[in-house]
């Protein structure tokens, strides 16, 4: 459950900020307690022995009941090498008197998230929610420009910004130390490949099948009677065939689909849980569920432009309505275990880096001129063509960046007078205490540390924060990843193969059927919602731009220019369309 709170460490007057007031702005249900020169909010906190605890989320590695007793016995042991001590999705706030000292904490892969402020008065203002934050006196709220370039990038906004000037955003596997001396964010977690294990083919299949289970369990340890999302694909069949031998399991699974079959994943989810004998319940997404894109965004409190956010929300909308409390997914399996083309296309470029660069560039052209302006779906073979020939004329990390962009460098120049690539700097970063990486290794380093928790764990947590749920991501156990990452590289992928461990523990639990499927996941068939007059979608882009962009940060005429290609079948434009459509929303 989320908390806010507050902590002066230089014991300032801080009169103005009542206890009360982080009841006031989180929840009147919440506990509060508090010093004198702090206060928490939250359903999940502990006040003992002068130390002063906030948990959001759960430890998988720690017993369930008394966590915050666990955590204080862990923290007088360890103190801010805590975190190497815990496993599973978790924001922690640890107030300790005796030190006079603030210990804020963000998990491994950053399923959960954590913002924090800094007034003048030195007072440092956190919670696990956006909107708290937004609301607490002297926090500025002002557009933070710099974050909108980023965002019309890569459709949502990178730690450590916020799209709030006032307010900062913890970065995964992450602690911020703030004290009389100090103020300090560390990391204590990275993704590492290497050594790789001296470990052949089989074993590691039978290894990760071990480990696998053992994640599976653990969240059904923690979370008993859980239900599961289940889709057509690997990652969320090997979770849900697991949990389906479990006695803790509830025995249902939800799936969400769509009217357009390049989509839809209803008739295979049917055939799995035929298979694992379980209740399947399905619902269809249709274009009139874009409604639900303003309240999830305020509910949130900033604008975030994953259009698989829909799907999302109404797949755990449909399994709250029939009583779940807490789901399973697959989140997590394509980053950890390398199921995306992409890094297919990082591991063909390093086999073939010998080539003249001029062939690369003449030959990527050509393919782009032949069909890198024709409208084709984003999922089809000609996209991922056209992204490839992007890729290959480019460094590999700027390239690799061309697999993720929304608007690239040369639209984004366009749409904003001012933008800039600062995430690619970011992304630098990540890959400079790589131990000799190859390209795969820092594409998927580069995931794991950025697309990984803030895209894909943050639509997530939007959805399960809306309907008040609890998602549970055994892909994601410490334990498991850290195994998974250090394999030898062709176990995870060969540039014919992806997630081949995987795949190979499927072919002997999940139906047939679904290995030989392509990969869908929960995304939407945007171009045609675009397109459907129900919706009016563009008409909401069209009519009175000026009402939403009041401080003309955009080129309109670059807007009316993508609508028009986009209706008339010039160009597939639907993801760009979305991205500024979650602005006008927000």
């Amino acid at each position: 459950m989320p908390f806010l709170g507050y902590f002066n460490p230089n014991h300032c007057s801080i009169d103005s900020f009542n206890p009360l007031l982080v009841k006031d702005l989180s929840d009147q249900n919440n506990t509060v307690i508090s010093g004198d020169n702090w206060a928490i909010a939250g359903n999940n906190v502990l006040f003992q022995d002068n130390l002063a605890i906030a948990l959001d989320g759960f430890c998988l590695n720690l017993d369930q009941q008394d966590q915050l007793q666990q955590i204080a016995e862990l923290y007088r042991k360890h103190k801010t090498n805590l975190p190497n001590e815990l496993n599973g999705p978790f924001a922690i706030a640890i107030i300790d008197s005796t030190q006079n000292s603030l210990l804020l904490i963000r998990d491994h892969i950053g399923q959960k998230e954590h913002f924090h402020a800094t007034l003048t008065s030195k007072t440092v203002v956190f919670s696990t929610h956006l909107n708290p934050l937004k609301k607490f006196p002297r926090i500025s709220t002002q557009l933070n420009i710099k974050t909108l370039a980023d965002f019309t990038s890569l459709g949502y906004v990178p730690p450590p910004n916020t799209f709030y000037t006032g307010i900062k955003r913890l970065k995964p596997a992450s602690t911020l130390l703030v004290d009389e001396r100090q103020t300090c964010e560390s990391n204590f977690w990275m993704p590492t490949f290497k050594p790789y294990k001296k470990i052949n083919f089989h074993d590691a299949i039978e290894e990760t099948w071990r480990r696998l289970d053992i994640a599976v369990n653990r969240c059904l340890q923690c979370k008993p009677h859980a239900d599961s999302l289940l889709s057509g694909g690997i990652d969320s069949n090997l979770i849900t065939a697991i949990a389906s031998t479990s006695p803790a399991f509830s025995g249902n699974a939800f799936t969400a689909g769509f009217q357009n079959p390049l989509y839809d994943e209803r008739t295979l989810a049917k055939i799995a849980s035929d298979k694992y004998r379980i209740n399947n319940f399905v619902t269809e997404v249709v274009p009139t569920h874009c409604t639900l894109l303003t309240p999830i965004l305020s509910a949130y409190g900033e604008p975030f432009a994953d259009a698989s956010i829909i799907p999302t929300t109404v797949a755990m909308l449909l399994a709250k309505y029939n009583g779940a409390t807490a789901i399973l997914s697959g989140t997590g399996g394509d980053e950890i275990f390398a199921g995306y083309r992409r890094y297919q296309a990082m591991a063909l470029r390093q086999k073939w880096n010998f080539l003249p660069k001029w062939l690369v560039n003449a030959v990527a052209t050509t393919i782009i001129a032949l069909c890198g302006n024709k409208p084709h779906d984003t999922r089809s073979r000609l996209a991922t063509l056209t992204r490839m020939a992007n890729f290959w004329k480019q460094p590999p990390i700027q390239g690799f960046a061309t697999f993720q962009e929304i608007f690239n460098h040369d639209l984004k120049q366009q749409l904003l007078t001012f933008a800039t690539n600062s995430y690619l700097e970011q992304w630098q970063k990540v890959v400079e205490h790589l131990e000799k990486p190859t390209f795969l290794e820092q594409a998927n380093a580069i995931d794991i540390a950025t697309y990984l928790p803030e895209d894909g764990c943050r639509k997530e947590a939007i959805a399960t924060n809306f309907v008040s749920i609890t998602s549970l991501n055994p892909m994601l156990d410490r334990e498991l990843v850290e195994f998974a990452l250090q394999l030898p590289p062709s176990f995870r992928l060969t540039t014919r193969s992806r997630k081949r461990v995987l795949t190979q523990i499927a072919e002997y639990i999940i139906p047939p059927e679904l290995i030989r499927q392509p990969k869908r996941g929960f995304g939407m068939p945007l171009a045609d919602w675009f397109s459907d007059e129900s919706t009016q979608l563009l008409d909401q882009l069209e009519d009175k731009p000026q009402l939403w962009d009041k401080h003309g940060y955009f080129n309109h005429a670059v807007i009316q220019k993508l609508i028009h290609e986009h209706r008339e079948g010039i160009k597939n434009n639907a993801y760009q369309l979305w991205l500024i459509l979650t602005l006008a929303k927000a």
